[in-house]
């Protein structure tokens, strides 16, 4: 099963966690959850639906059961995820690799560092500019066609 962190207050979604190891990358203090953060068990599979941007949440209820909404990705360009041009897929990488740079600044030495390292490294390799737009997936989806593990933003510490 993976592990949804939620803010137990708002029940605003912080991070997607689809292994124990992982979660304990966030460096979340255990006395942190309950009054700050609140984790939950969800299914690995709606887990990795999120982390390719297929799914979102819709609704967290006070007992903390998860409702998903889907996101088809399709080619009406109205769609938020689906790659339309080169400026989208490169916004999509730098989002990615600034978090990740922020990351390795605040924590080099975070359990996923070396992780994030590769996945940098990776998508720094891939040339936007020879990719057929639009792309009728999403990001993540599309690093993964490539054969690289993707790492969505809501995976990194």
């Amino acid at each position: 099963m993976a592990t949804l962190i939620i803010e137990t207050v708002s029940k605003n979604v912080m991070k997607v966690c689809l292994t124990d190891a992982q979660v304990a990358a966030q460096n979340i203090q255990p006395d942190s959850y309950g009054p700050v953060y609140t984790k939950i068990t969800i299914d690995d599979a709606e887990a990795l639906a999120m982390c390719r941007s297929k799914k979102v949440v819709a609704n967290i209820s006070a007992a903390n059961e998860v409702t998903y909404e889907d996101l088809e990705m399709n080619d009406d360009i109205s769609q938020p995820k689906t790659i339309i041009n080169q400026e989208d897929f490169d916004s999509s990488v730098s989002e990615v690799t600034s978090i990740i740079n922020t990351l390795l600044k605040v924590r080099p030495t975070n359990a996923m560092a070396a992780e994030v390292t590769a996945y940098k490294d990776a998508l720094a390799g891939i040339d936007s500019g020879a990719i057929t737009y639009p792309v009728a997936n999403s990001f993540e989806g599309y690093i993964e066609s490539l054969g690289i593990a993707p790492l969505h933003p809501l995976q990194i510490p």
